[in-house]
């Protein structure tokens, strides 16, 4: 009669791999941002640019086409991104722009006032 422990399956080590399978979920693709309307004054176009920038670089041309409108508003996207900068909200980084990581734009924003 061949003995019990032949029977068994031998023993997984505590360091080995599992051997089933991991079903990994597909990644979701990013949706295409919103286009948001151009606002027709300085004070209220400075906002909505703050609120695009991203810890990942964009470009002018990448910002601008977040938005719609008629006319020469593009030229005034490097006025607002350099306003944005030297408030401390924007940065520039690897050839885009960025949000700035200074949590104390709102004091120097205010010496303004």
């Amino acid at each position: 009669m061949p003995d019990a422990a032949a029977k068994k399956p031998p023993a997984k080590s505590a360091g080995s791999a599992p051997t089933s399978r991991i079903r990994r979920r597909p990644i979701p693709t990013a949706k295409p941002a919103e286009k948001r309307p151009w606002p027709p004054t300085l004070p209220e176009q400075v906002r909505p640019i703050a609120d695009v920038l991203t810890p990942t670089p964009q470009d002018e041309p990448a910002l601008a086409a977040r938005f719609t409108g008629k006319g020469p508003w593009k030229k005034r996207l490097p006025e607002i991104l350099a306003m944005l900068a030297a408030l401390g909200r924007a940065k520039q980084s690897d050839g885009g722009w960025v949000e700035s990581n200074n949590l104390n734009w709102h004091r120097q924003f205010a010496s303004f006032c």
